[in-house]
């Protein structure tokens, strides 16, 4: 009787094994088809990633402005921090422009300014707001903190403000 309880056993042991590996093969399958496609991505696609824009702003609640600002300073900060007390030279890190820029400046400074620009400027808020904040406060550290043969050497563009109505940002108050 073991015999053939055994013999039984054993029949059912390939529809076991297929029903077990089935669908993770399925799966491997289905998940090798997704990789391909993946890889079909252009090159410019697979280097795009979410901005912020003027528009993410002006639509945003308080608090995710809020956020946003407090968690690009803090970024900077955390930069600052590991770099210690000798930082890196501006043509090896921008965070030093940064740090200037936002010298004296507080949350409500930035955000009031932002607002500001965005009223002003309805029909620029395409703009991402990292580019509004390195015109508006880093860009004229660099430009006020950095000789201009230094900035040639480092193949720097100073722009004129391409960007519409963008002016050193408003510092001091709350």
């Amino acid at each position: 009787m073991r015999i053939k309880t055994m013999a039984g056993c054993l029949c059912g042991l390939p529809l076991a094994l297929a029903l077990l590996f089935s669908s993770p093969m399925a799966l491997a399958q289905e998940t090798a088809v997704k990789a391909e496609a993946k890889a079909a991505v252009t090159q410019k696609d697979a280097l795009d990633f979410p901005v912020m824009t003027l528009q993410h702003w002006k639509e945003g609640a308080t608090e995710a402005r809020y956020g946003f600002l407090i968690g690009f300073t803090s970024a900077i900060e955390m930069e600052k921090q590991w770099q210690g007390k000798k930082p890196l030279k501006l043509e090896d890190s921008l965070v030093n422009t940064w740090v200037r820029g936002f010298d004296g400046v507080t949350l409500k400074n930035i955000y009031d300014n932002i607002e500001a620009y965005v009223a002003a400027n309805p029909d620029n808020l395409q703009l991402s707001l990292v580019e509004y904040l390195w015109y508006a406060y880093a860009q004229p550290q660099v430009k006020e903190k950095v000789s201009k043969a230094k900035l040639n050497s480092l193949n720097y563009k100073a722009e004129k403000r391409p960007l519409k109505n963008i002016k050193p940002a408003a510092r001091g108050g709350n």
